[in-house]
This record gives structure tokens, C-alpha cells and sequence, in this order.
């Protein structure tokens, strides 16, 4: 972005509120080509870039790669047939048609 000093990088979404983290999980110059994120335990409410010049003020603000949580999921089906047999005194082995 032109007059970017640098990227910050936020965990959060500041259109969620309490969610935005204070400090940036990692700060990227306006001349590099990527960052690595490692350590984060749980991200939930996504990523948000923002651009700030040479004096530390916001450029632009944006999410960035969100997190969208899954509201449905496909129903499993089970099997339609099972069998156990006796492998040892104390193992069981199952067998039948595979859970999709």
C-alpha cells in the first residue's frame, strides 16, 4: 500500500467487538513479502491486517483470511452392518462397511 511504513498484525476482528488483540501477534515492514504466525494457540475471530505509515497512523484496516464457524454439519451414516470377533482374551476387532 503506498505510505506504508510497515503491517501490523492483529488476531482478532475489530468488527467483533473485545476480540481485536492490543498488541499486533507479529509486525511486518512495508518491504518484506510474508510472515509466519507460530504459537497461536486458538484462532476464532480471524486475522486483521493494518497499514500504518511512517508516524505510527492507520492507513487502512482490514480482515483479513476470516474465520467463519460452521453452523451445519453433513449428517454421518452409519454402518450398515458390524462384526466383532475375538482377536485375543482381552481384544475385540471390529469389521463392516466404512462410516462416512
Amino acid at each position: 500500500m503506498p505510505g506504508a511504513a510497515e503491517y501490523l498484525i492483529h488476531l482478532g476482528d475489530p468488527s467483533v467487538p473485545g476480540t481485536l488483540t492490543q498488541r499486533p501477534a507479529s509486525v511486518l515492514s512495508a518491504s518484506g513479502r510474508g510472515a509466519i504466525l507460530t504459537g497461536i494457540q486458538r484462532m476464532a475471530n480471524g486475522i486483521t491486517l493494518v497499514a500504518v505509515d511512517a508516524r505510527g497512523r492507520v492507513l487502512r484496516q482490514e480482515p483479513f483470511n476470516p474465520v467463519v464457524p460452521a453452523t451445519s454439519f453433513p449428517p454421518v451414516t452409519p454402518p450398515t452392518s458390524v462384526t466383532a470377533k475375538a482377536a485375543s482374551a482381552s481384544e475385540v476387532t471390529l469389521g463392516g462397511n466404512p462410516i462416512r
